[in-house]
């Protein structure tokens, strides 16, 4: 994954005047995967698609996406053998519509073995997450370790790494970038659209932004499924399955190897991390308090 501090930074009295500048960039980028004979050769319309279809997703707005007062996703992470190594937990809440912060997530990362690691996420943003505050604490053999992101109806998105004595950092975000938190809802998005093809920047807890080239694909015996690119260098990439409720049943990651996130139940996650079932038993709402 690239770095926060190896992205362009960008004084802010000159972000206004960036934004073509910034959906060049994007492009440049595309077109570089697109001659390497990874994409389709029209990038520039990849890009405008999912700057509109972001913008359609603001429009109707997260809360939209949720059939009750809130939802919650059990999923379990194994490898290509089918041996459990960790599960992740996430919960939405839509609040008041014209309370300041009226979506709230949050979730939890599990990875044991002999380097364990935990990374808890809590997220507040208006509905149409122009407005976000999204907190990050990482804890492994290194110790703890956290990132704050918080981002403005401006445009502008900071990034503060506590453990970094830089400061914070400013970036000008995309037309076409969503916080990874909404991730299962900007692929329902496009499902429910006519794209089949579409390019989107996602912001990354740690506030990396990378581009992603997704595509609509026909998978036997599975209602719906997606093909995701990350455009950052690093090979990964991962195959989306959905269910008849167009929710994600599995996701099937590829990066120096094949691994698989599953949905499951709290009760899997319970009897298979014992070490952690007072935590996940305990929280039954993780937005209920900020656990960074």
């Amino acid at each position: 994954m690239e770095q926060p501090d190896k992205i362009k930074k960008y004084p802010l009295d000159k972000i206004a005047f960036l934004g073509l500048f910034v959906i060049s960039l994007l492009a440049a980028r595309l077109i570089i995967a697109a001659k390497s004979g990874n994409m389709p050769q029209d990038p520039q319309k990849l890009l405008e698609a999912g700057s509109k279809l972001v913008a359609e997703i603001k429009n109707s707005g997260i809360a939209s996406f949720l059939e009750g007062q809130s939802q919650r996703n059990f999923f379990v992470l194994k490898d290509s053998k089918g041996q459990v190594l960790g599960f992740t937990v996430d919960t939405l809440v839509k609040s008041e519509p014209n309370s300041q912060f009226s979506i709230s997530s949050a979730g939890i990362l599990y990875i044991r073995g002999r380097q364990t690691r935990e990374e808890v996420v809590f997220f507040q943003s208006d509905n149409s997450f122009d407005r976000f505050i999204w907190k990050t604490e990482t804890s492994d053999i290194r110790g703890k370790s956290g990132v704050e992101l918080t981002a403005d109806n401006t445009g502008v998105l900071t990034v503060t790494d506590f453990a970094s004595t830089d400061g914070a950092k400013s970036y000008e975000l995309s037309p076409a970038a969503i916080p990874e938190i909404f991730y299962e809802q900007m692929l329902v998005g496009i499902l429910r659209s006519d794209y089949k093809e579409i390019a989107m920047d996602i912001i990354e807890g740690d506030g990396v932004i990378t581009t992603i080239f997704i595509s609509k694909v026909k998978i036997q015996d599975v209602p719906y499924a997606m093909n995701v690119q990350f455009l950052n260098g690093t090979g990964f990439s991962e195959q989306v399955q959905f269910d008849q409720q167009m929710r994600i049943s599995k996701r099937i990651l590829r990066q120096n190897g094949l691994y698989l996130l599953e949905r499951t139940s709290r009760e899997y996650i319970v009897n298979e991390f014992p070490e952690r079932s007072e935590y996940i038993l305990q929280n039954t709402d993780l937005t209920d308090q900020n656990q960074i």
